[in-house]
């Protein structure tokens, strides 16, 4: 016996109804899965006699035409700390993840220490965007004023990899910028802009995702730390006792570089870069 079949005997014994209105309702529930084959579909009976079957339909034509437009497009936009949050704030942009790219003949992923190591990696921002918010081009012009990019290291170069798909949209895009003698907002003209083809994109150690986002508080609390241990509140008056200040001090001080090691060991424990 089928899981059909086992789900309508138990719901006629639980139901406890007639025979031509158990019919009835096995006809209306095979007619509901047949008109209802690609969409989502939850079904409810009441034991009242006779047996009432309603069925409650939810399209997923809309979730599934979102995820159609939710497209990837990968930059080198220079030091991937910054861009990869800049780029966040642009409309119609979904994630942000760094990474390391622009090595066709890589044979597997490197660590940050071979990507400063050697001209043959970029470090890239991979965005994942709305092209029912955004266009490609549009996304282009945000990618050219979010750069950090610094032409004197492939590094940090400013670099687009576009798709098959996307390669056209960015020649085009970069042509005129070029007619245009576009400049970044740091001065950079658009001449320092290349397109190479798309190669493998490997995600970088954790540490370097949402790197402001994560640090920005720590490095406030640092500081403030550090100032503490500095004897900044018995300069002010807050502290006047010599021996609750000093106390207070060295409790900031061991504060301070109990978050540095922590700091340190994330990025010694979290070295895992893996392709995407």
């Amino acid at each position: 016996m089928n899981s059909f079949s086992t789900g309508i005997t138990l719901c006629l014994a639980m139901a406890a109804v007639p025979l031509p209105a158990a019919l009835a309702f096995a006809n209306h529930h095979a007619l509901c899965q047949e008109r209802t084959a690609s969409l989502f579909q939850a079904c409810s009976t009441t034991s009242s006699s006779p047996m009432t079957h309603t069925c409650r339909i939810r399209s997923t034509t809309s979730s599934s035409t979102r995820l159609q437009a939710e497209k990837a497009a990968t930059f080198g936009m220079g030091c991937f700390w910054k861009p990869s949050e800049s780029m966040l704030l642009v409309p119609g942009v979904k994630s942000t993840m760094a990474g390391y790219t622009g090595n066709p003949n890589a044979s597997g992923p490197p660590t940050y220490s071979d990507v400063c190591a050697s001209r043959a990696w970029v470090e890239a921002v991979r965005v994942t965007y709305d092209d029912e918010i955004i266009t490609y081009p549009q996304l282009l012009d945000a990618f050219f004023d979010a750069q950090e990019a610094n032409p004197a290291a492939r590094q940090y170069a400013s670099i687009i990899f576009p798709t098959d798909e996307q390669a056209p949209m960015a020649e085009s895009w970069l042509g005129d910028a070029k007619l245009e003698k576009r400049v970044d907002r740091k001065g950079l003209p658009a001449l320092a802009t290349t397109i190479e083809p798309a190669t493998k994109f490997y995600r970088a150690e954790n540490y370097h995702q949402e790197f402001w986002q994560k640090n920005r508080p720590r490095f406030a609390v640092g500081l403030a730390l550090l100032a503490i241990a500095s004897g900044a509140l018995g300069g002010v008056g807050i502290v006047t006792d010599p021996g609750i200040a000093d106390r207070i001090e060295t409790a900031a001080n061991g504060a301070f570089l109990v978050g540095a090691l922590a700091m340190q060991a994330e990025r010694w424990l979290d070295k895992k870069v893996v392709e995407v």
